[in-house]
Formats: structure tokens, sequence, C-alpha cells
């Protein structure tokens, strides 16, 4: 058993084939965190499906979440983000896509807000802010009295 497992390594360690690449990751925002200093938990409502801002919020909460994603394909030019969410009476999201590399060096950053009532905003990073060893963060200012909901956003590459 192990002579033939030891075997099959040897052949695909020794073939051709190239890495598989990632396809998109999509990521739901119920773990994302209230991201001001002064701000507690206790501004932001975390649901199974969201996270919002507390109906007694009179400030506009901060929202933060790690955002996982894959390399970019060889050749790409740009990453692409879709962030997704909900706002009511009015009330506008903004949303930042920020990348930092391993050693916390700040490469560039993206932002894009939304006042639809149902909203799927696209924003991009140019290739050269997303290296294979960059971290990214979504940071999102939500409306206030919890008239704002962040669902999800999803990686695209």
């Amino acid at each position: 058993m192990v002579l033939t497992a030891g075997l099959v390594s040897a052949v695909l360690w020794g073939s051709s084939v190239s890495p598989a690449r990632a396809a998109n990751v999509n990521m739901g925002t119920n773990e994302c965190n209230a991201g001001a200093f002064s701000e507690s938990q206790d501004t932001v409502l975390h649901s199974s499906t969201s996270v919002s801002s507390t109906g007694n919020v009179v400030s506009l909460p901060f929202i933060v979440c790690a955002l996982p994603r894959s390399p970019l394909q060889p050749g790409a030019t740009f990453g692409g983000f879709y962030i997704d969410g909900d706002n009511f009476f009015g009330a506008t999201t903004s949303c930042t896509i920020t990348s930092v590399d391993y050693t916390g060096l700040f490469l560039g950053s993206s932002t894009v807000s939304s006042t639809a009532l149902s909203f799927d905003m696209f924003v991009t990073l140019p290739a050269a802010q997303l290296p294979t060893y960059a971290y990214t963060y979504l940071i999102c200012r939500l409306g206030k009295f919890g008239n704002s909901t962040l669902r999800g956003v999803t990686s695209l590459q």
C-alpha cells in the first residue's frame, strides 16, 4: 500500500500537470466585526445571513471583514469584487476593498457606494495591488438606525 502511494506520488509529482487555480470565492458577512476603534460589537447586529447596524445606533458604523481570495490568473490586469446588500429609507452604504502585503505595507484601495434598495456593487483593484501574498479586507460604512444590511462579498478570479 505504501509502495503504491509512493509510486503514484512520484508519478504525479514528476508530471507536467500545472496546479489548479481556484475560482471565485464567496463569503457571507455574518463573521464581520465592528471596525472603528470607538465602536463596540453592540453597534452591529449579526444574523445567520448578514450583518447590519442596530436600530439604536445614530452614528454610521464601520464593518470590517477579512476577505479571502485566490491568486489572480497569470496575465490578469485587475482583481474584481462584488459586494451585496440592502439599504432602507434612503440609507447609503460605502465600502472599500483594501490590500496590504504580508509585511503590513499598504498596497492600495478602492471605494464604492450605493443608495439602491438592493445593491450589487462592483469594485476592482489593479493586479499590482493584489500580489499572491497580499491580504485583502472589506471595510464598509453602514447606514444608521439599522437601515443598511451587508449580505456578502465575492472575490472574482
